[in-house]
């Protein structure tokens, strides 16, 4: 090594694990130790066969067993076959430029006998290891649905009686069967349908099955992820999903089916949490979380995929409480759903993510059952705080009275921040109209949802002002592609990600979803919805799509590194491009959305 590279390799390894804990003589003394080596994107390489530990300098690169994606490495992690637990006979893809510095295996033995943060380190590596082979040996999150199907369809026609229904569902030893007329899927008939429908109303065992049967029914694509099924049926709140082939239906999966697989991924964990009987458990359980969102990175899942487990985990630990909650304090004195808002209504909560609810009420409480909310709200609040998803800063909370409200009042209150000038007020409506339902059985948040999209759609003055509200807060880059750094209250330097990126992007998605009158409160789902409605060309969709889910990728690996700034030199060169494209591109789209919607006055 050449000793004018000295403090460059010196500066690296005091902010990478576990070096970053070692005195500046062990470090030096290390660096005699040094191999530097060069590897160009899909160079094939023998560094697998050495006996050595590789830290990345730049660059990201994968390891592979038979075709399949067993750890993926960005800049500062570490790989090499002589780091415990490490895949055996795994093969090295370059996904992008690498600079990798090499050590050799006696060199770090040495450190580890010296060092305890060393010798952890390798420990923590094994542990790593180890559940990443427990997690391949069951199928991906990301595999088709239509890879489960396992057995025949079970079918039953409209006409035949509930008591033939319900030995056939014993005989095949199934929990659901699909209603088939004229070859198509016309319901689904469930083993709750017969208790809820039959048993519970007291209907005669002659009845027929269409009588009875949930009709229509949500189905999804034989190519649609096992994510997609799932988060289908935590949105639908339903445990069977009919799978098609285009117009025809070739399978049945279950929840069940579903949480069998995923013993060592976040879909056992949801699971878990829904199998639990006391608050204590779940926040147990929930302190799963972070461990397995760092498995889910590694694994190189899609930012949005992650955002959206980390959203249902948190979905079903708010439900779960709900149940228990109720239970104790007895049934609700009247129909109520629990809303959420934010990046949870959103579904792009990261580990930091607060908690923003409410409860919409079906008519104005009176104080007995304004008490039983308070209790009820207070409870399941607090015990999310206990399982990592953090009580608002702002206290915009379903403990809080103010967010407690009928739907006429609902109503109301939106209709004050619409026609409102005050800067309160818009800030207001931000928030509160990103919100989605947890739990819903009477379908109050559909018709208050209903009532506001309308509202909002026909509303050019109140979308000027969120446009205009959208420009506020503008990208750090400077002239010539400087990126514009800025300081936390360490005197760190770095890029808040979330405030001068993400949140303007989330804004812009907004301002187009409520002018289309979008069904969900998703980024991404918002861009499509405005697409099709003819207020973005295909073009700028998907390259909005690609930057949110870049940035949302990079935001997540800052949090699991419990950091608030993006520090550049941190990034690959590649990523800072990247970086940098997307900040242009979020000034060009709040250009756009300003000309669009607010005639080009800011």
């Amino acid at each position: 090594m050449d000793d004018a590279q000295l403090p460059d390799v010196l500066a690296f390894l005091s902010q990478t694990a576990p070096f970053s804990e070692l005195p500046e003589a062990a470090l030096t003394d290390l660096c005699n130790h040094l191999h530097i080596r060069y590897l160009a994107r899909n160079q094939t390489s023998d560094l697998l066969q050495l006996q050595q530990l590789h830290w990345l300098r730049s660059g990201t690169v994968q390891l592979k067993q038979q075709q399949q994606i067993v750890d993926h490495i960005d800049t500062g992690g570490c790989f090499g076959a002589a780091l415990p637990g490490h895949p055996a006979n795994s093969a090295l893809q370059v996904l992008h430029d690498a600079l990798v510095y090499s050590f050799d295996q006696t060199a770090i033995d040495e450190l580890a006998e010296q060092y305890q943060a060393v010798a952890n380190f390798l420990q923590q590596s094994d542990k790593r290891y180890l559940a990443l082979e427990k997690s391949q040996a069951t199928p991906s999150l990301q595999a088709p649905i239509g890879d489960l199907l396992k057995r025949q369809l079970v079918s039953i026609k409209p006409d035949a009686s509930i008591i033939q229904a319900a030995k056939r569902m014993t005989q095949e030893r199934v929990s659901a069967l699909v209603v088939m007329r004229d070859d198509r899927l016309f319901g689904m008939l469930t083993d709750r349908d017969l208790r809820s429908r039959v048993l519970a109303a007291g209907l005669p065992a002659d009845a027929l099955v269409d009588q009875v049967m949930t009709h229509p029914v949500h189905t999804i694509e034989q190519d649609a992820s096992v994510i997609d099924a799932l988060l289908t049926m935590s949105a639908q709140q339903i445990h069977h999903l009919p799978v098609t082939d285009g117009n025809q239906i070739v399978g049945l999966i279950s929840s069940t089916d579903l949480l069998a697989l995923a013993q060592a991924n976040p879909l056992y964990l949801v699971g878990e949490i829904a199998r639990q009987s006391s608050p204590q458990d779940i926040e147990h359980c929930c302190q799963q979380l972070p461990a397995l969102i760092d498995t889910m990175l590694r694994q190189g899942m899609r930012s949005d995929r992650v955002s959206q487990l980390i959203t249902l985990v948190a979905d079903i630990a708010c439900r779960r409480l709900l149940v228990l909650t109720e239970a104790e304090l007895g049934p609700p004195p009247q129909a109520y759903a629990w809303l959420c808002f934010g990046s949870q209504a959103r579904q792009d909560m990261s580990a930091s993510s607060d908690q923003d609810n409410g409860l919409l009420l079906a008519e104005p409480p009176s104080p007995e059952q304004q008490s039983y909310f308070q209790q009820l709200a207070s409870r399941v609040c607090e015990s999310l705080d206990r399982c990592g998803f953090v009580t608002c800063p702002g206290n915009i909370m379903a403990s809080n009275a103010d967010y407690r409200m009928s739907r006429i009042d609902w109503l109301a209150q939106f209709k004050q921040w619409l026609q409102s000038s005050d800067p309160q007020a818009l800030l207001n409506a931000s928030i509160f109209f990103d919100f989605r339902a947890i739990t819903d059985p009477h379908g109050l948040a559909e018709q208050l949802h209903n009532q506001l999209r309308s509202l909002c759609q026909q509303d050019q003055i109140f979308l000027a002002a969120l446009a205009r509200n959208a420009t506020a807060q503008k990208p750090p880059i400077g002239l010539f592609g400087r990126l514009i750094l800025e300081r936390d209250g360490k005197g760190s330097k770095g890029i808040e990600l979330k405030k001068r990126a993400l949140a303007p992007l989330v804004e812009i998605s907004r301002v187009y979803g409520l002018a289309a009158a979008a069904d969900d409160a998703g980024v991404a789902a918002r861009l499509q919805a405005a697409h099709a409605d003819g207020k973005l060309s295909s073009t700028d969709t998907n390259n909005l799509t690609e930057c949110w889910q870049f940035l949302l990728g990079l935001r997540l690996k800052l949090n699991q590194q419990q950091q608030t700034l993006l520090k550049p030199q941190q990034l690959t060169d590649l990523q800072r491009h990247q970086l940098k494209e997307c900040f242009a591109l979020i000034e060009q789209a709040q250009q756009a959305v300003l000309l669009k919607f607010a005639g080009g006055h800011g």
